[in-house]
C-alpha cells in the first residue's frame, strides 16, 4: 500500500504545534513520508496514494496548498487524524473527497465516519520524552495562585467569568500574545504570561484549573491536551464541576476528590496544592506511550 501523512498547514519538521505533533507521530509510527511544506509536497505532488493520512488545517496558512489539494484529490482513501470536535475539512477538500475516515479523540466523529479512537492529546509539549520517564515532583513556588493556560475561546467565556473574574485568589494565565488583551479585559488583576514554550508552563507556578468548552460537557471529546501536559509536569489540577461527564467517560480514578463547584472552594484547595499534585500523579499517571501505540495498532487493523 502506498501511503503518506499530509499536514495541511505549512510547518517546520520539528514544530511543536499540536497538529505537527500528531502528524509527526503518525508518520513515525507508520513509517511513512511526512508532507508538511513546499519542499516535501513538491516531491509527492503527482503521487497517487492508496491511503492519505491527513492532519487538517486552514488552507490559507499553507504555502504548499496547491500541491496539498492535488495530493489530497489524487488519494484513493482519506483518513483524518483529528483532535478537534469542531474542525471539518475545507469545502475544497470536501469537494475532492466527500467521505473520509477518522482516527481521533471524539468517539462520535469516529462512529459517524468510521475509523478508530486514538487519543492524540497525550502528545504533550515535551513529547517524545517517554511517559515512563517521570519528571521530578512539582514544587510550586506560589501555591496560592490559580493557573489557567490555553486559548480564549468563545465556548469558554462563561467559565472564565466564573473562575477567573473578580475571584478571591490571585490568577495567572498563560496565553498567546493575541489573547492577552482579552484576559486583561476580563479582570485587570489577572497576571497574563505570553505562553510560547513548554518551559513557560512549569514557570507559571500555580494550581491549574481544568476547563473545557461548553460543547464538551455533552459531547465527549477526551481529556484535553493541557490536562496531559499538566499531568506530565506534575502540576496539580482542580476540576471544574461542569466537566463531570467528561471525567466519568474518561474513567479518571477518584476524580470527585478534585472537583470544585465554586470559587470559595478553590480558595480552600489552593493551599493543599503539593498533596494534590502527589495524589494525582499516583492516581492518573501512566505510560501513555504504550496506550497510544496500542490504539494505533487497533486503528491500523481497522483499515
Amino acid at each position: 500500500m502506498r501511503a503518506a501523512v499530509l499536514h495541511i498547514n505549512s510547518a517546520g519538521a520539528e514544530s511543536t504545534s499540536p497538529t505537527m505533533r500528531i502528524a509527526r507521530y503518525a508518520a513515525t509510527y507508520l513509517k511513512l513520508p511526512l508532507i508538511h511544506n513546499v519542499e516535501t509536497a513538491a516531491v509527492h505532488a503527482d503521487t497517487v496514494f492508496d491511503t492519505l493520512f491527513v492532519k487538517l488545517g486552514v488552507l490559507k496558512f499553507s504555502n504548499h496548498r496547491e500541491h496539498a489539494l492535488r495530493i489530497y484529490g489524487n488519494a484513493k482513501r482519506i483518513v483524518n487524524l483529528e483532535n478537534d470536535y469542531s474542525f471539518v475539512p475545507d469545502p475544497r477538500l470536501r469537494k475532492l473527497h466527500p467521505k473520509w475516515r477518522v482516527w481521533g479523540t471524539v468517539p462520535a466523529n469516529v462512529r459517524e465516519h468510521g475509523g478508530a479512537y486514538v487519543n492524540w492529546n497525550v502528545l504533550t509539549w515535551l513529547y517524545p520524552r517517554p511517559w515512563a520517564d517521570k519528571l521530578p515532583a512539582y514544587r510550586p513556588s506560589e501555591p496560592g495562585r490559580l493557573l489557567y493556560y490555553g486559548a480564549y475561546r468563545p465556548d469558554r467565556i462563561a467559565s472564565f467569568e466564573r473562575w477567573l473574574k473578580a475571584v478571591p485568589y490571585p490568577v495567572v494565565v498563560g496565553a498567546r500574545a493575541t489573547h492577552i488583551k482579552k484576559f486583561k479585559a476580563l479582570d485587570e488583576r489577572i497576571d497574563v504570561v505570553n505562553f510560547r514554550t513548554p518551559d513557560a508552563l512549569a514557570q507559571l507556578r500555580g494550581t491549574a484549573i481544568y476547563l473545557e468548552d461548553d460543547t464538551s460537557h455533552a459531547l465527549y471529546c477526551s481529556l484535553a491536551n493541557r490536562f496531559f501536559e499538566c499531568l506530565q509536569l506534575g502540576i496539580p489540577m482542580l476540576l471544574d464541576a461542569a466537566g463531570a461527564r467528561t471525567y466519568e467517560a474518561a474513567k479518571l480514578p477518584e476524580w470527585q476528590r478534585f472537583v470544585v463547584e465554586s470559587p470559595d472552594k478553590v480558595s480552600g484547595m489552593l493551599a493543599d496544592s503539593a498533596s494534590i499534585a502527589r495524589e494525582q500523579r499516583r492516581l492518573w499517571y501512566r505510560d501513555f506511550d504504550s496506550v497510544l501505540a496500542s490504539q494505533m495498532a487497533k486503528a491500523v487493523e481497522s483499515l
